[in-house]
Parts: C-alpha cells; structure tokens; sequence
C-alpha cells in the first residue's frame, strides 16, 4: 500500500513538473526578435541548427565550418524545427519542458539507486520538479535542459550496470556520456575522474573493474571522437570538441565581469580589453575555426598573464564565485535574489552535510553514487568558477546530484526524528 501511495505521489510531482514548465511557456514565450539577438549564445545554436536542416552543416554566417559550439544542441534544435517549422522556440521550449518532467523522473529512479529510500527519492525528485531556476530555464534556448537528461540518463545506466552486470548498460552509458560532453563540453574534464571512480568502486574483482571502466571511456571516446575527427578535417588540427574556451576563460576576468563589480563594490583592476570584445564570445564573428583558434589563444594568453599579475585578486573572484549560491540573480530583484539564495543555498549546503557526514555510513548504493558525483561536480566547478561570470547558471548541470544528497538528508532527519532510538 506504501509503494502504491509513493507511485501516486511519483506521478504528481512529475505531473506538477511538466505543468509548470509548460505554464511558464506560456507566460513567458520565447520570441525569436528578443532571443535570437547579437550577443546572445541562442543565436549561434538557432544558426547552426538551420544550416544543419538545410544540409549545409556545422558552418558560420560565411559558410565556412565552424568548431566553436558543440554540436548536439544545434542538432536537438535541428530535429525540433523539422517537426515544428524553423524558429518555432515556443515548441523548443516545450519539448525542453517535457525534458523536465523527464529527468524528474530520471533523478528519482537515480535517487532510489543511491539507496536514499522511497521517500528520500521522492523528496530529490519534488526538489527538482520545482526549483526555481529550472523552471525558468526552460523557455531559454540553451543546453542546459538536455544537458541535465543526458548526464542522469547515463549515471543511471551506470548504476543500474553495478546492479545488473550487464555490460551492454556500460556501452550505451559511455554512449550517452558522450554525447553529454558533446553537449556540454566541460563535462570531457570529468572523463579521468569517472574512469577512475569506476575502477575505484564497486567490490568487484579488479579485472571486473578495469573492464568497466575501459569499456565506458571507449564507448564515450567513438562519440566524441567522431566529432574530433571531423574537426581534423575541416580545419587539419585536433579540436576535441570546440574552440570557444580560451575566450570564455578570458571573459570570466575581463571589465565584463559586472558580478565581480558588484561583489567588491567598485570597479576593479579587471583585464583590459576593447569595447567589441564580447562579439568574439560568439560564432558568428568568426571567419572559420583558424580566426577562432587564434582569437582564442591570443585572449587565453592575455588572461593567463594578468592572473600571474594579480593572483590574490583572481584568487578572491574564483573562490567567491564558488560558493555564490545567486550569482546569476545578482542583477535581480531582491525577490529573485532571496528566491534563489533560499532554493539554491539549500540544495548546496543540504548536499554537502549529508555527503561529509553521512555518506561513508551509508549504503553501497549511496557510497557509490557518492564517488561518481563527486568524480563529477569538481571537474565541472573548478573550470567554471575560474572562468565564468554567473557560475551558478552554468553548475545547474550538477545540482541534481546534490538535490539526491539533499533529499537524503532529509529523509534521514525524518527518519531520525521518528525512530530517536536508532540515530543514537
């Protein structure tokens, strides 16, 4: 009868997920003359996903190819205006809403492999169903939707691989990885980690191990590097899968770094640069993937000097661009800032207390999942919180896996609370 009654919950947050995403469609649409706009990243996906349409590739407003983006957005975006007509965001975003209602679903099947319980599944699952900042995403035409599907779907197959022994789970979950990194392209740092994570984990035989792993990173490795073959020959260099990071690396320490300006409350020694500079965070400012690559190392270069000129300064803005919980909201109203402070600060700080102070005790499902989270969130934070602006937006990619912490937490509070005895 308890199951019974968790299903039914189950199919009310999923439900409640996929209405708010759809309701805030509706309220908030996405107009192509407000999204597609010059300095938006929207723009670059919406032109590659319609020269993709119109067998013309992965080429640039010169028709020339371009490794600046990587490709399985435009692609998603692609296959959704062949269905919809081109330019159709509201339809993007709607199928991004039912993307949400999906990994509800996909972080409580995930959640209940980590060993957290039925209820603890269930409380991650409602933690992502109505997080502010991914309801809001939804009618944003970026990666982060799909990319958050494509990362649970392949933990999941990861643990469900260490229940099973199936070896055929590995093989579509180093697949799907894949195509995660190809989505977002920082997730290619976590690939050593999670290999090792793999090796590490699990009371297997070592050799039963060592093939895991081995297995996973060569079936992620077909994905991507078909991509990095491809850019071999377009531009007879090793790309493995885009350009644009010496040039977002040098922005997270450029004048337009306006959260740093806030934080420290005037305007400070930041990197130089000229007036256009943000036009080359773009693709389409590009000629083809030569002018990115040595607009790119030109800027890498340039930031990587004015860190060595102001270490402590750098210093400060990673570590507090780490631990900002709203960084994304800082030009918001005090509503969205408490807003996102109250919901994001939970799920982090929640997170980290059950993962410091009760995952070792847990159950092998959660030691495990503890392992590969871990073997995630830090590839993906470092980068980040050296590099960008609105950290926090771009660690929406890994907060599901502390929402299964979060979640555990609390499950194991309750249950402390209901049974005094067992917790001393």
């Amino acid at each position: 009868m308890e199951r019974a009654r968790i299903q039914s919950f189950l199919a009310l947050i999923v439900v409640a997920a996929l209405l708010l995403r759809v309701g805030i469609v509706v309220v908030d649409p996405p107009i192509a003359s407000e999204v597609l706009v010059p300095l938006a990243d929207a723009t670059d996906y919406d032109h590659l996903a319609r020269m993709i349409l119109h067998g013309n590739g992965f080429v640039n407003l010169h028709g020339n190819p371009t490794a600046f983006r990587p490709p399985v957005y435009p692609l998603f975006l692609a296959t959704v205006y062949f269905f919809a007509g081109e330019q159709n965001l509201v339809a993007v975003a709607l199928v991004q809403a039912a993307l949400g209602a999906l990994a509800t679903l996909l972080l409580f099947l995930l959640a209940r492999k980590a060993s957290v319980g039925f209820w603890g599944a269930l409380g991650s699952a409602a933690l992502y169903a109505f997080y502010p900042a991914f309801i809001v995403q939804v009618p944003q035409i970026l990666s982060e939707e799909l990319g958050r599907v494509l990362l649970l779907a392949a933990l999941l197959l990861i643990m469900n691989y260490d229940a099973s022994r199936r070896m055929i789970l590995m093989v579509v979950a180093g697949v799907t990885f894949g195509l995660a990194i190809l989505n977002k392209s920082v997730l290619a740092a976590t690939v050593p980690f999670l290999c090792l994570a793999l090796l590490l984990g699990g009371s297997r035989a070592l050799k039963d191990r060592l093939r895991s792993a081995v297995i996973f990173g060569a079936s992620l490795s077909l994905v991507v590097g078909a991509w990095t073959v491809r850019n071999a020959l377009v531009s007879v260099s090793l790309i493995p899968v885009s350009t644009n990071f010496p040039i977002t690396f040098a922005h997270g320490v450029t004048k337009w770094n306006v959260q740093a300006n806030e934080w420290y409350g005037k305007e400070v020694a930041l990197l130089q640069v000229p007036e256009d500079f943000r036009k080359w965070t773009q693709m389409r400012q590009y000629h083809d993937i030569g002018e990115e690559r040595e607009v790119g190392a030109h800027w890498g270069t340039e930031a990587r000097n004015w860190i060595a000129e102001h270490g402590a300064l750098y210093t400060a803005m990673t570590l507090r661009k780490g631990f900002h919980f709203w960084s994304c909201f800082i030009r918001g109203t005090p509503l969205e800032r408490a807003v996102a402070f109250l919901s994001m600060g939970t799920v982090i700080v929640g997170g980290w207390v059950f993962l410091l102070m009760y995952s070792r005790t847990s159950p092998w499902g959660m030691r495990r999942f503890s392992l590969l989270a871990v073997a995630i969130a830090l590839p993906v934070t470092v980068p980040y919180a050296m590099s960008q602006c609105d950290v926090r937006y771009r660690l929406s990619l890994i907060d599901p896996l502390w929402m299964i912490f979060c979640g555990a937490l609390l499950a194991h509070l309750i249950e402390a609370r209901r049974n005094p005895a067992t917790e001393g």
